[in-house]
């Protein structure tokens, strides 16, 4: 039971767990070290699973310039994974400004949506960054201007709260 109470610093948090390691209710921390021991390639966003021939990974202690089999190195398969990362969450604030009635247009989506070929060319990566920016922040505005149609204009504030 020890290791229960080591899994968080919240003493709140640290009662739900005892209460779910005594009912046998498997959580978050449960999967995770059922997984273990895990492969840090995915951590680092240096493994490659686009073709069918992968996944591949790129060892990033080797001495030896290394290659993924489509011919990607580890730069370019973390700045891939770092492109579909932001394009994903910038498709997810779009979706939620489309439910909330203010869809942002076809073009909008059409630059978020491009293959991973045209995504992964290494020199394009930050035009490919800017481009995913401004589309982020035209969602966050569109989702601001529901808030205050919604609710009104809101004054920010601080509060506390136990997160358990």
């Amino acid at each position: 039971m020890k290791e229960v109470h080591k899994k968080s610093i919240d003493p709140a948090v640290n009662q739900i767990l005892l209460t779910a390691y005594r009912q046998q209710t498997p959580l978050v921390w449960t999967r995770a070290e059922a997984m273990q021991p895990q492969c840090s390639f995915g951590r680092l966003a240096i493994c490659c699973g686009d073709c069918q021939e992968g996944p591949c990974r790129v060892n990033p202690f080797s001495d030896v310039a290394q290659q993924s089999i489509c011919g990607r190195d580890k730069q370019e398969l973390a700045m891939g994974h770092l492109l579909r990362k932001a394009t994903d969450g910038a498709l997810a604030l779009g979706k939620l400004a489309a439910e909330s009635g203010h869809a942002l247009g076809e073009a909008w989506g059409q630059q978020l949506l491009v293959v991973d070929d045209e995504m992964l060319v290494f020199e394009s990566a930050s035009e490919r960054l800017q481009i995913i920016g401004r589309c982020t922040n035209k969602a966050l505005e569109s989702l601001r201007q529901y808030q205050e149609e919604v609710s009104g204009v809101r004054q920010p504030s601080a509060i506390g709260v136990n997160i358990g």
